[in-house]
């Protein structure tokens, strides 16, 4: 902000950050939950170990949280006074 960044800039950056850390995340669980369909199947009852919609619903879910959760910091990076935040330093 201090630079010139406009606030839809520094909000958009912060949420980009955290969307890839959230997706690497997703992906790495995803790939063990998949590892260990044979424990998985003993936990579950009415539902098989790699039914897609499960996966991808909780994927899916677990992302928009993360996003969720970014969302606030990502908010008040946005909304930094330039010369409050060059004072600061």
């Amino acid at each position: 902000m201090a630079l010139g960044a406009e606030a839809w800039r520094v909000l958009r950056m912060v949420l980009a950050e955290s969307s890839v850390l959230a997706l690497i995340g997703v992906l790495v669980g995803l790939g063990g939950a998949l590892a260990g369909t044979r424990v998985l199947t003993s936990m579950l009852f009415g539902v098989k170990a790699t039914d897609a919609a499960t996966f991808l619903g909780g994927a899916g879910l677990l992302l928009v949280v993360a996003l969720l959760a970014a969302l606030v910091p990502a908010w008040r990076a946005a909304s930094v006074e330039p010369a409050q935040a060059l004072r600061h330093e």
